[in-house]
């Protein structure tokens, strides 16, 4: 059985890309996700990256089954977190770009009129 590489940083941004659009899309999922705050989206992007960047670590580093990623466990641990922290950041922005890109739709606009204050 081979075993297939995968480059940590694409697959990364790709995820939270595709989950972004997920977000977006799915009926239900796209107004509870609209009936959040900013800081709470914001948030739970950055977690969301937080665990793609340390999945791919686990799985470069103790993967060797099916898929494996091209991170490598050093022995110096700030060449690891360093790997951490580029993979972290392209996971977020692969989320900003899929939430970018993706059109509000009209149960989301009300959900985010009800939640403000009016003024």
């Amino acid at each position: 059985m081979e075993t297939v590489v995968i480059d940590a940083k694409f697959l990364a941004l790709a995820a939270n890309f595709v989950i972004a659009i997920l977000l977006a899309l799915i009926p239900k999922l796209r107004v509870w996700w609209g009936s959040l705050s900013s800081v709470h989206k914001s948030l739970g992007m950055v977690g969301v990256g937080a665990v793609l960047a340390a999945g791919t670590y686990l799985a470069g580093c103790y993967g060797g089954g099916i898929v494996s990623t091209n991170m490598a466990c050093a022995a110096n641990g700030w060449v690891n977190l360093a790997q951490v922290v580029i993979v972290w950041v392209l996971s977020i922005l692969g989320g900003v770009a899929g939430y970018v890109i993706t059109p509000e739709q009209p149960d989301v606009r009300a959900v985010k009129a009800l939640r403000s204050p009016p003024q």
